[in-house]
């Protein structure tokens, strides 16, 4: 899944070297991020000229603090390969509404996003557009649902209450408007919410199956992940 999905950001990047991409951090990213790490060795990778914004981050955290997404995506991802330039709202900014409005407006004053990388959460959550976010939302902060805060308690010590109430988050209207959709999904506990994404009805209660109104999305799984769709989907699997 790393290798396949390494390939369409290398050829993006082969393409247009002053790509802006839109990338995530959690545990689904880990194997990409070392990936990428090796073809920059083998120099089959090159963002020195990209531009990376990141899918969300935690509001009331400060940039330096190692439970970030910026310290996330510094750890397992800039610590192998040099990117042009990197984007990230600030959690600790005295008036989160107004930074959640100026990463929007960057995002369009680069020209909108080539690639955005995606997960899915437990819940059909993309980013931190949880079930019942509308498909034409933008970035913005949102409230994290008590099951998405459980599932990310693994970065904080175990401990949900250690989670964050709120993050950053690029809105599905602003995600849906990149170029390029590549959502990833590894492990069974994916299973169930991947089915419901792409074999069930398309609605904002499942916010990940809104991306298949995109006509350039692309969807990398592991057989575990793929083993309750229909086979009719298997074509993609690592």
């Amino acid at each position: 899944m790393a290798r396949r999905a390494a390939d369409e950001i290398g050829e993006l990047a082969r393409r247009r070297p002053r790509c802006v991409l839109a990338l995530p951090a959690g545990r689904t990213s880990v194997a990409l991020y070392e990936e990428m790490g090796r073809r920059e060795n083998d120099r089959r990778l090159d963002l020195g000229q990209a531009t990376v914004f990141l899918l969300d981050e935690y509001v009331g955290l400060l940039p330096e603090d190692e439970v970030t997404n910026l310290s996330f995506l510094e750890r397992h991802l800039l610590a192998r390969l040099p990117v042009g330039l990197v984007v990230c709202p600030d959690g600790g900014a005295a008036n989160p509404e107004a930074e959640a409005a100026a990463y929007e407006a960057a995002i369009a004053g680069v020209g909108g996003l080539d690639l955005a990388v995606l997960g899915i959460g437990g819940n059909g959550h993309v980013g931190l557009n949880e079930p019942g976010t509308p498909p034409d939302s933008r970035t913005r902060v949102a409230q994290l649902a008590p099951s998405s805060r459980r599932d990310l308690a693994w970065a904080f010590g175990g401990r949900t209450r250690n989670v964050p109430r709120a993050g950053y988050t690029l809105g599905l209207g602003t995600i849906l408007e990149a170029r390029s959709l590549l959502l990833l999904a590894t492990g069974e506990a994916k299973a169930r919410i991947l089915r419901h994404a792409l074999a069930g009805p398309v609605t904002e209660a499942v916010p990940a199956s809104l991306l298949r109104r995109h006509q350039r999305l692309l969807v990398i799984v592991d057989e575990a992940a793929a083993s309750l769709l229909p086979p009719s989907l298997k074509t993609e699997e690592a």
